[in-house]
């Protein structure tokens, strides 16, 4: 038994799978593959709606995170 998407859900995502064409699932352990096809998601998504005049954005870039060696 499948669950149903809410339908206020499943409303915002139908302009997404519209515009989202043919898409193919990469390989479990293709990370580079994955991150491709999750980029050009996000991509699409992020086009959707325009940002409204009364709200203002800022990118923060931070350095390369180095792990914790125990």
């Amino acid at each position: 038994m499948t669950l149903p998407l809410d339908p206020q859900i499943a409303a915002a995502l139908t302009p997404i799978l519209e515009n989202a064409g043919e898409v193919k699932q990469p390989p479990g352990g293709d990370v580079g593959a994955r991150r491709t096809a999750m980029d050009g998601m996000l991509a699409a998504i992020n086009g959707i709606e325009a940002v409204p005049d009364d709200v203002s954005t800022t990118d923060h870039q931070s350095g390369r995170i180095q792990p914790v060696v125990r």
